[in-house]
């Protein structure tokens, strides 16, 4: 019997090869999806782990206390303010917490940072801004606004700015033995990149800090805890005053 070859080519079809790429194509954007995500989370443990060695760092200022205006040992540190003694010297809060990492030290009225501000743990990794901003001297971060983000916000409620005479000048103080409800206080949180304001305070709803996911934030909490909590939740006016006040809380607001 004879046998008539097949004129069908070897080759891929259109179709085939359209149906190959295809393929291809789904399963690279899989895999640019799953290393997206990672990444992100990467980042997000990141931010975690930053917080808590940040949270360390004021516990030490809160317990042993230093001389910022009348932030006394076991009173929480000042957001910002001027160093009360002959030398002076602004600082904002991570300035403090940089001396007690060893990341910077306090020269005279200044503070001297080892490296910039962006490369420091205080850097934000979820942040797309840059700590410190464009500056060649890293100095201390009180100077200017526009440097301020891209890091982390500090609860005014706990430690308001300190003036150098004392509680007549607007210092905030606050002792831990005043606060009774350590693990639904706030004491800091990530920092929105869309603040208009300074981004290294919040005091109220409106400059409640936001963090840089669609919608959740990381907070660390005055017991040590980091949470990430959902935006529509902080911006709620009685739920934003029982996690940052320190007075008596009504836990029908509890979130």
């Amino acid at each position: 019997m004879k046998v008539i070859p097949s004129k069908r080519s070897s080759g891929f079809t259109l179709i085939e090869l359209l149906v190959v790429i295809g393929i291809l194509a789904t399963l690279a954007s899989l895999v640019f999806l799953g290393s997206k995500s990672a990444l992100k989370a990467a980042k997000a443990a990141k931010v975690g782990n930053n917080m808590r060695n940040i949270h360390a760092a004021l516990v030490v200022l809160r317990d042993e206390g230093v001389d910022t205006g009348n932030h006394n040992p076991g009173a929480y540190p000042p957001a910002s303010g001027e160093i009360d003694d002959d030398q002076g010297g602004q600082f904002v809060w991570w300035d403090l917490c940089a001396v007690q990492m060893n990341i910077a030290k306090r020269q005279g009225g200044n503070f001297d940072w080892d490296q910039p501000h962006s490369e420091t743990i205080f850097q934000n990794p979820l942040s797309v801004h840059k700590l410190g901003g464009k500056r060649k001297e890293w100095g201390s971060l009180s100077s200017s606004t526009n440097d301020r983000h891209g890091s982390y916000a500090y609860n005014g409620e706990l430690g308001d700015d300190a003036g150098s005479g004392g509680e007549s000048e607007g210092a905030y103080v606050v002792r831990a033995s005043q606060l009774e409800d350590a693990s639904n206080t706030i004491w800091f949180g990530e920092a929105d990149d869309d603040d208009k304001g300074a981004g290294w305070i919040f005091e109220e709803v409106s400059s409640a800090p936001q963090g840089n996911y669609k919608d959740q934030v990381h907070l660390c909490f005055v017991d040590g805890s980091v949470r990430l909590m959902k935006n529509v939740i902080l911006k709620k006016p009685p739920v934003f005053d029982f996690l940052t006040s320190v007075r008596d809380k009504n836990y029908n607001n509890q979130p």
